[in-house]
């Protein structure tokens, strides 16, 4: 039986895939895991499923899906700055909702 050595789990994956990681956490524990995702999974192509809008600021690309599809694809410094965009709006409803109180959660995407 052949044996492997690696120091860390993820060195054994190149594609990993986070669904909503950290939708039932507050933002500093958000912060935090997508702090040690990004440290963690350096070397890997990460596939990150989230609403809430600081779990994709820092990645290279965003692809926002609506009824199955994908709509938009880019970086998600170049989609904020189109105000049409629906990335740029979902970001917009979220400051909003959250200024107001509450996070929202369903808007369409």
């Amino acid at each position: 039986m052949k044996t492997f050595k690696f120091n860390n789990i993820f060195d054994l994956f190149k594609i990993i895939c986070v669904d909503e990681a950290t939708a039932n956490v507050d933002l500093e524990t958000d912060r935090l895991v997508q702090d040690v995702l990004r440290t963690t999974l350096h070397d890997c192509t990460v596939l990150t499923i989230a609403h809430r809008v600081e779990s994709v600021l820092g990645s290279d690309r965003v692809i926002v899906m609506s009824s199955g599809k994908a709509i938009e694809v880019g970086h998600p410094n170049l989609l904020l700055q189109d105000p049409q965009s629906k990335f740029s709006k979902h970001v917009a409803g979220q400051q909003i909702s959250q200024d107001g109180g509450q996070q929202n959660q369903t808007s369409e995407m």
